[in-house]
């Protein structure tokens, strides 16, 4: 039997740091960060480690499936 990909799921941490948060500790603004990199916010998990975030786009997959 063939592996099949059946379901997607995504999760992004809620908590949403934009570039004007940085902008207060370095010496940089929004403006230069976009033009240098495209990224104008990042999210960070602030509990559990990277392989915690799988669980709820598991979560997701698994729901879908039933």
């Amino acid at each position: 039997m063939p592996a099949t990909i059946t379901s997607i799921a995504h999760y992004l941490p809620p908590d949403i740091y934009d570039n004007h948060y940085f902008a207060k500790y370095l010496d940089t603004n929004h403006q230069w960060i976009m033009e240098r990199t495209g990224i104008a916010e990042r999210r960070f998990s602030k509990n559990g480690a990277t392989s915690d975030l799988i669980m709820p786009a598991a979560l997701e997959c698994i729901e879908k499936e039933v």
